[in-house]
């Protein structure tokens, strides 16, 4: 008697002690706990550049930007790992964003609604490059993407020296804050529809996803004008004659 009386309590304390267990796991809110995955519009873009040293070999200046974005692109969620698809390139939130192949990644995390991964070249590249790519879950319905690139560049008698932080936001389609699309128009009943004229593609506002011209980049070789040489040889001197 006493022994199944030992065995009932020592089953209620168990059980007690796995109930406290499981209350002190904190809870994961709404934002983290929600699938990210599904079609997103790409919102404003903010560029903000910070330089230091920038010479003649370094190539054109960058300089601070802000557009209102626009586009969609299709996020994909698997596990820790998210996934921005859009139409010129895929990112992935434990991969380098940079478009300078010699970025190596350094370190990567996730949790608590926030991916962060870093990136940067090995230190005998004249050309030095750091980033940090972030992506935060804002709430259940917006992103918010954040790429902050160190340049430190030594080209032939110049140095090249900046930050460009590029902060953009992105929003769930359907959502509260995205843009509505336009209805399309009806044909009126009883007449076809009229063809529509041909127009012609414009490019897409800049944005985080297709800004990759924001890198800077060395002047390209432009040839001079070309050089006419003419070589004449001198005339004999002739007696009682000047010579020319």
């Amino acid at each position: 008697m006493r022994l199944r009386a030992r065995s009932s309590l020592c089953s209620a304390v168990c059980a007690l002690a796995a109930l406290a267990a499981i209350a002190a796991i904190p809870a994961q809110s709404d934002a983290q706990a929600a699938s990210l995955a599904g079609r997103w519009q790409a919102g404003a873009t903010s560029m903000q550049v910070a330089i230091d040293s920038w010479g003649k070999d370094c190539g054109p200046r960058p300089q601070s930007t802000q557009s209102a974005g626009g586009g969609s692109v299709q996020i994909e969620q698997r596990g820790q790992v998210v996934t921005i698809r859009a139409a010129d390139r895929d990112m992935r939130s434990d991969q380098c964003w940079s478009p300078n192949p010699a970025m190596r990644k350094v370190s990567s995390t996730a949790g608590k609604g926030t991916w962060t991964t870093r990136c940067k070249t090995a230190a005998t590249d004249p050309r030095q490059e750091v980033g940090s790519y972030a992506l935060r879950v804002v709430d259940p319905d917006t992103l918010q993407y954040q790429d902050i690139s160190h340049f430190d560049w030594r080209l032939n008698e110049s140095t090249c020296i900046a930050t460009i932080t590029t902060t953009q936001t992105l929003v769930r389609h359907g959502a509260a804050g995205a843009a509505p699309q336009p209805p399309a128009a009806q044909p009126a009943a009883g007449k076809p529809a009229a063809p529509k004229p041909p127009t012609t593609a414009k490019p897409a506002p800049p944005s985080l996803i297709t800004t990759t011209a924001t890198k800077p980049e060395p002047p390209p070789c432009v040839p001079g004008k070309p050089a006419r040489i003419s070589l004449h040889s001198p005339r004999p001197c002739r007696a009682q004659t000047a010579c020319t």
